[in-house]
């Protein structure tokens, strides 16, 4: 808190003026007065609806910012307007005139604080003495504009609705991702981008959203807390229940429970809800984030396929107006790419196109001899392994190192193996696959899906097969859950699951290289906390 800011509101409130009013009463948002009179409005005009007589209140210094003589005789609406914004910019030009820059949810207005015009005078004195940049006014008045053509509102009439104690830094001063990501109430006041990002965010949700419930999808809400955590190969959060005196995770998928809705009888759900990891966290990944989980019975991944580009590219439309997005892999300009949005998505089958860089593959992709295969050629690429080393692993870092870069068009990597899809059901043509897709775009993932595995029989199986792995050590493979094998016993339909990042997919349509600029309030360590804090 800034002591000099300190001492003139209390100094504004020992003159008898609130601070922090309840409510003040508005007619119009910025955004609707601009809409309504930027065009109807005419340069050097000010529209008050007084005699010409009150010409003699306009002196010569209203006069230099190009106030016409002529302005009263309109044929626009005489109104009082109210108006209210955060202060963006205070210019004085005497003790008599004042301008301010007002901002509200990204749109700004001029207020031309003149005295002549102004109710009480002495509050006008005060008023101006108090208000910097930073606090958020309410302003009552009359519609302006100036001889430049900015759109304006004349006040008879201004108060404080929230003071701003602190120095509102300029935003070249917090360029600092992490420094924005840590404040982020700072973050949207300074950098529209950023504003514009989460509105997008918030329209891709809700896009997202309504395209489902048109299509008779059940919205649906699944536990957070779980027993077990399932759905996904990724390591959990661990906490503990009091109450029940157990053990538990935060969920690292809603799958397990969205299907066991299909079984019940939904037969359309989906799902859109926070997902927690207990991983690394880069550029594209979060212990945080957000998905969308579907399920529909009676189709199959192709389904899903169509499913996807018709959503996909509705979204693009409704955000971007175009099919075409610009989008940069990192800070730098030289790193623009554009992305074309336009179906059908191209489709690349994982193996064979494997097959295509590493020479003829093993017949069985789940052997010691496939095992030893795959490792020399992860060791050939120079391709780092953490322990344990599974084949899922290395088969999963050869995709990565051969086929995902290749992939900035939106493109299907479709037909996984087994060994890399335990719930997924096996092919049709090819038991060694199974039916699912991958939607990569600009080198990485964005979309998961599958037709669903329903035999429990061979469910338990690939939770058993998993099982070695997570005796191995690999913390990533979660337990095998045999209340979800029970719940499979009863009998799942044919069904087609689908999963879809919301974060990377606002990432895109953004033009954000880092996962962390389109979350809110993502989580950052404290190590760096007290610096920070410093440098603001």
């Amino acid at each position: 808190m800034d002591n000099t800011i300190l001492s003139k509101f209390e100094a504004y409130k020992n003159e008898g003026y609130s601070l922090y009013p309840h409510k003040l009463h508005h007619n119009i948002s910025i955004k609707e007065y601009i809409k309504k009179y930027d065009i109807q409005s005419k340069a050097g005009d000010i529209y008050d609806g007084e005699s010409t007589s009150h010409t003699e209140n306009i002196s010569d210094d209203l006069k230099e910012i190009g106030i016409s003589m002529e302005s009263f005789k309109t044929k626009l609406p005489q109104i009082i307007h109210s108006l209210s914004g955060r202060v963006m910019l205070k210019r004085k030009a005497s003790s008599k005139l004042v301008f301010y820059t007002i901002v509200e949810e990204n749109h700004s207005v001029q207020v031309m604080a003149k005295i002549d015009y102004y109710k009480d005078k002495d509050q006008y004195m005060h008023f101006n003495k108090a208000v910097s940049r930073g606090s958020y006014i309410w302003a009552q008045g009359y519609l302006a504009k100036t001889k430049k053509g900015e759109l304006s509102i004349i006040p008879i009439k201004m108060e404080i609705m929230a003071p701003c104690y602190r120095l509102l830094p300029k935003y070249s001063g917090i360029v600092d991702p992490d420094i924005r990501a840590r404040n982020r109430h700072l973050d949207l006041i300074l950098n529209k981008y950023s504003f514009e990002t989460f509105r997008k965010r918030s329209l891709i949700i809700s896009h997202i959203r309504n395209y489902f419930l048109k299509n008779g999808y059940l919205d649906v809400e699944t536990a957070i807390l779980a027993q077990k955590a399932g759905g996904a190969t990724a390591k959990p959060f661990k906490t503990y229940h009091n109450d029940l005196n157990q053990n538990m995770v935060m969920r690292i998928s809603p799958e397990l429970f969205l299907k066991q809705l299909v079984i019940g009888g939904f037969e359309r759900v989906f799902e859109i809800g926070k997902q927690f990891r207990n991983e690394t966290i880069d550029t594209t990944h979060s212990p945080e984030f957000t998905t969308l989980e579907s399920y529909v019975a009676k189709d199959d991944y192709f389904d899903l396929m169509t499913m996807c580009e018709k959503m996909i590219t509705e979204v693009v439309m409704t955000v971007n107006g175009s099919h075409k997005v610009t989008y940069h892999l990192t800070p730098s300009e030289n790193s623009k790419v554009d992305i074309d949005f336009t179906p059908p998505f191209k489709r690349i089958d994982m193996m064979d196109e494997l097959e295509k860089h590493l020479g003829k593959l093993p017949t069985n992709w789940n052997s010691d001899k496939a095992f030893t295969f795959f490792k020399l050629k992860c060791n050939e690429c120079k391709i780092e392994l953490s322990e344990p080393v599974t084949l899922a692993k290395m088969i999963d870092k050869l995709v990565g190192h051969f086929i995902e870069p290749n992939c900035t068009n939106p493109t299907f990597i479709i037909n996984h193996p087994v060994v890399m899809s335990p719930l997924a059901k096996e092919h049709r043509d090819d038991p060694r696959k199974t039916e699912r897709f991958e939607l990569f775009i600009c080198k990485f993932e964005v979309a998961n899906a599958y037709t669903e595995l329903n035999n429990p029989f061979v469910q338990k199986e690939r939770f058993e097969s998993q099982s070695k792995d997570r005796d191995a050590g690999d913390e990533e493979v979660p337990e095998k859950d045999m209340d979800y094998v029970a719940a499979l016993e009863y009998g799942l339909p044919p069904t087609a699951g689908f999963g879809m990042g919301i974060d990377r997919l606002t990432m895109l349509l953004t033009d954000n290289c880092n996962i962390q600029n389109v979350i809110l309030f993502p989580a950052r360590s404290n190590k760096t906390e007290k610096n920070h804090k410093e440098n603001i």
